[in-house]
């Protein structure tokens, strides 16, 4: 038997409590971890009872020049206003339109 609607509702909100609380169990562990690793405790690879574990470098962060992020914005304005222009005119055709449950 299905669930009721009221009922799916309250066990997908559960789900996504349980699903942050089960991340921020992980990246408590994963801090420890980069301390062993700083400490010299592991080394960047290492394995216990078939549990791998790999040290990897996350993508690089770039801090630009306001004069770089003003040409952006202008960038992006004017890409906004074409698209709105070719809406607008017809020229932009509509893709079909998806949908997806946000729970909160």
């Amino acid at each position: 038997m299905k669930p009721q609607p009221e009922q799916l509702l309250k066990q997908l909100k559960d789900w996504q409590n349980k699903k942050k609380v089960c991340q921020e169990q992980i990246d408590a562990r994963k801090t420890i971890l980069e301390q062993y690793f700083n400490d010299g405790y592991i080394m960047s690879t290492f394995s216990i009872e078939g549990v791998k574990a790999e040290r990897r470098r996350k993508p690089e962060k770039w801090s630009y020049s306001d004069e770089l992020e003003q040409f952006k914005q202008e960038m992006t304005n004017a890409i906004e206003s074409k698209e709105q222009y070719e809406r607008e005119e017809g020229i932009a055709k509509k893709k079909e339109t998806q949908y997806t449950w946000a729970i909160r």
